[in-house]
């Protein structure tokens, strides 16, 4: 074990050190994040020397192991403890190192919330020092894109298991290769972010993934003032859809509204005449052969003619010459009367081209008004809206609760003071009472017959034997 190499030793997700298939260490919380404890087992069956030996070797392979897959979480804080160094141009200043220190302590991720004021207050000369290191400012988050890989999340998630005090097997990192996964309300954010992932609604996003998100929408943003469209792209970055792919939007500060736009133009269906017209097919393929043979036949009916009446002309076999007919043929000075039987057979004949309409003709039943409002019906019914609704996304963010200022107090808190201020509750000038009138007797009405009754009193009727009795009342008081 002391003279193992590399390939013989192997470090499993729960912290536990394999040599050669046999359990050698585990790891345990240390005194940093990045620097956990090694304990070996069996080393009090082994002599001193072996002891620091073996102890040697395998903190020699765990330290090779976080740096290769650490490298620039170490170089950031190393960075961030090495202090003032007017000398050095890429030296950190006092707020960069702040905030690649807490970086560091939250394992390489951590949201932009957290930072408040001091992220605007950083200038762009030490920003660009920090990205030199590795650091990606994004618009959600704080990160280190190398680290989101497989195997550094998986070292990361370990790490931060060990530094709060939990256990390993407990907290197993997500599968390489998702995007998204749900959200387990008992595990904490931390948990995610040490993993490279981002809690975001009822999703936990791949932080890389989530920026790429953002940038989507902040380039569909300016093409539209009213907000921008989810798409299916957006949601193949997220790998989820429906309520999931809302609720994260809802957490990026997203809030959905309704909009009328105008219906987009279909291209519309090409009718069967058109068609045949630019196709130059004939309409009806039979008739048009019909017509064509027709054609054919009056062409050649001077010619059957002509031979028919010439006598010097050759015999021709019966099967090819045409027998003449009567009416062709007949010396024009005799007129002789057509067949009675002709007229009745092209009646006939007529008779059955001609269409009825009855139940056998359904077509010829309905009229052309009828069929016209038929149509005009269906049209109505099947007309489609002008405006559709669309459902966009703009940005609402979160305002912060106004906190409520207290009563202010003059006096003590158990006294209350007046309309005038008196301090202990103490009350100055004349008490108070029930009576309308204010201020000085000088607002009192008059007696006599030159006063007169407030309008919002009741007067009393004189002829009232109460009425009497209490103006006896009231002199008896003005005497006394």
């Amino acid at each position: 074990l002391a003279n193992a190499k590399a390939e013989e030793l192997t470090m499993r997700d729960d912290g536990a050190i394999l040599w050669r298939s046999s359990l050698v260490a585990t790891l345990e919380k240390g005194p940093a994040p990045m620097r956990p404890r090694l304990m070996v087992r069996g080393l009090d069956q082994m002599t001193p020397s072996l002891r620091g030996r073996i102890q040697d070797r395998l903190q020699d392979y765990l330290a090779a192991r976080v740096e290769a897959l650490l490298g620039p979480l170490i170089l950031l804080g190393q960075a961030s403890e090495s202090g003032d160094k007017p000398d050095d141009k890429d030296a950190l200043s006092a707020g960069a190192r702040g905030v690649a220190y807490r970086l560091v302590e939250n394992f390489g991720a951590m949201s932009r919330v957290h930072f408040g004021d001091e992220l605007k207050k950083l200038p762009q000369d030490e920003r660009a020092k920090l990205r030199k290191l590795g650091m990606r400012f994004g618009e959600y988050t704080l990160f280190i894109p190398a680290l989101l890989k497989p195997a550094p999340a998986k070292l990361l998630t370990l790490l931060w298991a060990l530094w709060t005090d939990r256990k390993p097997a407990e907290f197993m990192p997500p599968k390489a290769g998702l995007v998204s996964l749900p959200v387990i309300e008992d595990l904490p954010h931390a948990y995610y972010y040490a993993s490279g992932y981002r809690p975001s609604g009822t999703r936990a996003v791949r932080i890389d993934m989530l920026e790429r998100l953002a940038g989507q929408i902040r380039s569909d943003r300016k093409d539209s003032r009213e907000g921008f469209e989810a798409t299916s792209q957006m949601m193949s970055l997220v790998g989820c859809s429906g309520e999931d792919f809302e609720s994260i939007l809802k957490s990026l500060g997203y809030k959905k509204h309704t909009v009328k736009r105008p219906r987009p133009a279909t291209p519309e269906p090409t009718a069967p005449d058109q068609a045949t017209e630019e196709s130059g097919a004939p309409e009806n393929a039979p008739d048009a052969a019909a017509t064509a043979e027709a054609a054919a036949v009056e062409a050649t009916a001077p010619a059957r003619a002509a031979n028919a009446g010439d006598e010097t002309a050759p015999e021709t076999p019966e099967a090819e010459a045409p027998k003449p007919q009567a009416e062709t043929v007949a010396d024009p000075g005799e007129q002789k009367d057509p067949p009675e039987t002709a007229p009745s057979e092209q009646e006939s004949q007529h008779k059955e081209e001609e269409p009825t309409a009855g139940d056998d003709n359904p077509a010829m039943a309905a009229t052309p008004d009828a069929s016209a409002e038929a149509v005009q019906d269906t049209t109505q019914d099947t007309a489609a809206p002008d405006e559709i609704e669309v459902t966009l996304w703009r940005f609402a963010p979160r305002r912060p609760p106004v906190k409520k200022q207290a009563a202010r107090r003059d006096g003590p808190a158990k006294g209350k003071h007046n309309a005038k201020g008196g301090p202990n509750g103490k009350r100055k000038g004349p008490p108070k009472t029930n009576s309308p009138y204010k201020g000085s007797a000088k607002n009192l009405p008059k007696k006599g017959a030159e006063g007169h009754a407030p309008r919002h009193r009741k007067v009393a009727d004189p002829n009232s034997p109460f009425a009497v009795l209490a103006g006896l009342k009231g002199d008896i008081q003005d005497k006394s």
